[in-house]
C-alpha cells in the first residue's frame, strides 16, 4: 500500500517496523494491523517488550514460552521475576502481600463492602461416588525434616453421587497434625449435621453445654462441682438405658414441677 510507511532492515532488506494509513504500527508484522501497535516475534518463545531497569537489569518482559503461550514477568533489583503471570503453566507473586479490592496488611487480604468470599470450585460434573469437592491446607516446610508437608487441612467430600436426591449432601472434615500419629481427624460434620469428634470435647470451668433449641439444658463444672441444669419451667429429668432391645427404658426420674426423685 502506498499509504504506508515501512522501515527495512539488512543487506536483503526484510521489513521491521510499518506504519500503515491508519497510524497502527507493526513490529515484525507488516499487514492486518488492527491495533495501534501489533508486535509479532521472530521466532516461538521469543519476547514481544522488555523493559530494563537504570543498572540494565530487567523491570518487566512480556514475551513468549517455548510452547508460544503468553507470560509476562515483573522484575526487582537483582531478580527478575517477582512476579510472574503465565497463560499455560504456574504463576506467582514473591514481592509481597496481595490485597484484592483493597490495601493488604496479610499475605493475601480480601476486601468487600459485604463480606469477602473465597470459592473453591469442583469442575467434576459427574460425581457419582464418594469424592472430595475442595481443600484447604496449612503447609509447613521444614529443612530439619521435623515436620510433614501438610500441618493440618479442612475439606469437603460428597456422601455419593450428588444427583440432586433429598439425601445426597458433603461432610466437612478438620484434621490437624501430632507427631507420633501424623495427620489424624479432629472433626468429622456429615451431611445431617451430625458431629463427630476425633477426642475428648473439654470445656473450660463455667463454660455449659447447652442442651435444646430454647436452651432446655445445661452440664457445666465450675472447677469445684459438677452442674446439671433444666432451664425450662415443670421439664424433668429422665434417665433412660438399653438393655439389649429396641426399647429405651426409664430407670429414674426428676420431677421438675415437685422436686422429687423417682426410681
Amino acid at each position: 500500500s502506498y499509504n504506508s510507511l515501512f522501515l527495512q532492515t539488512g543487506s536483503s532488506p526484510t521489513t521491521a517496523l510499518t506504519i500503515d494509513s491508519s497510524q497502527n504500527v507493526g513490529i515484525g508484522v507488516s499487514s492486518g494491523l488492527d491495533h495501534k501497535l501489533t508486535i509479532k516475534t521472530s521466532a516461538t518463545g521469543g519476547d514481544w517488550v522488555k523493559g530494563l531497569q537504570s543498572d540494565g537489569g530487567q523491570g518487566f518482559r512480556i514475551g513468549a514460552d517455548s510452547g508460544d503461550d503468553a507470560f509476562f514477568e515483573l522484575g526487582s533489583a537483582g531478580t527478575s521475576d517477582m512476579v510472574l503471570l503465565s497463560a499455560d503453566g504456574d504463576s506467582h507473586f514473591k514481592g509481597g502481600n496481595v490485597g484484592i479490592g483493597g490495601t493488604p496488611a496479610q499475605l493475601l487480604d480480601l476486601h468487600g463492602a459485604t463480606g469477602s468470599t473465597i470459592r473453591l470450585t469442583s469442575t467434576n460434573t459427574n460425581i457419582d461416588q464418594a469424592e472430595l469437592v475442595g481443600k484447604l491446607e496449612a503447609y509447613i516446610s521444614d529443612a530439619s525434616g521435623n515436620l510433614p508437608a501438610v500441618a493440618g487441612s479442612i475439606d469437603w467430600t460428597t456422601s455419593g453421587s450428588i444427583d440432586g436426591g433429598s439425601t445426597k449432601g458433603t461432610s466437612l472434615t478438620f484434621k490437624n497434625y501430632l507427631e507420633s500419629a501424623g495427620l489424624q481427624t479432629v472433626l468429622t460434620i456429615d451431611k445431617d449435621n451430625l458431629a463427630t469428634f476425633g477426642g475428648n470435647v473439654k470445656l473450660a470451668d463455667n463454660k455449659a453445654l447447652t442442651l435444646g433449641s430454647d436452651s432446655d439444658a445445661q452440664i457445666w463444672n465450675d472447677g469445684s462441682n459438677t452442674y446439671v441444669r433444666n432451664n425450662t419451667s415443670d421439664q424433668d429429668i429422665i434417665f433412660q438405658v438399653n438393655d439389649g432391645g429396641s426399647t429405651q427404658t426409664e430407670v429414674m426420674r426428676i420431677d421438675a414441677s415437685s422436686a422429687e426423685l423417682y426410681i
